[in-house]
């Protein structure tokens, strides 16, 4: 997987889900403390909550969002060219 700056989760390797991330360069982590997808989502979301209000982290933007989940999710689909059509109406309408 591409190193990437922005928090994510993915599963370690006694499938506990943790946050990932990476700051200057060095990799960070924290565990989840869940092998639970709907769990280890809800409790990223409080993560990130909790960074933003302490001010260790910026709120990313929807275009910040959106090109993440195309560069995640979307790449390898058939219908790309229709979604990435979509996805730029949305950053039209909400701005950088």
């Amino acid at each position: 997987m591409a190193r990437k700056a922005h928090p994510f989760i993915d599963k370690n390797d006694r499938g506990v889900y943790e946050v990932r991330w990476s700051v200057g360069g060095r990799n960070r982590r924290q565990s989840l403390k869940t092998k639970d997808w709907r769990e280890a989502q809800h409790e990223f979301v409080e993560w990130l909550l909790e960074r933003w209000e302490r001010g260790d982290a910026e709120r990313p933007s929807i275009a910040a969002i959106l090109d993440t989940y195309i560069e995640e999710r979307l790449l390898e689909k058939p219908s790309l060219r229709d979604r990435t059509a979509a996805i730029a109406n949305l950053k039209a309408h909400f701005g950088p």
